[in-house]
């Protein structure tokens, strides 16, 4: 039951997500006061004291929401949702 219900969520996310088209472009009636280049978003995110700067980026996995639905759909056929209860338990 947890795994049909899982499922169906984890689909319904991704449908809902892969069809809400945010436009490439949006002309705004003023002149944005946040720079989001890269760079600018690199130094805001340096100036952010509740961010442990000592733990480095994780390069080993994309992120995303696109990303994070694959994987959460192969550990689903991988059959993980049987097993995680047991193995996952630590009390």
């Amino acid at each position: 039951v947890l795994h049909a219900r899982a499922d169906t969520l984890t689909h319904a996310c991704a449908a809902n997500a892969a069809s809400t088209a945010v436009p490439a472009l949006i002309a705004l009636p003023f002149e944005p006061v946040l720079d989001l280049s890269a760079d600018a978003i690199a130094r805001l995110v340096a100036e952010m004291d509740a961010i442990d700067h000592a733990v480095p980026a994780v390069t080993h996995t994309l992120g995303g929401s696109v990303e994070g639905y694959r994987r959460w759909d192969a550990f689903v056929a991988r059959g993980g949702l049987n097993s995680y209860a047991a193995r996952r338990n630590d009390s």
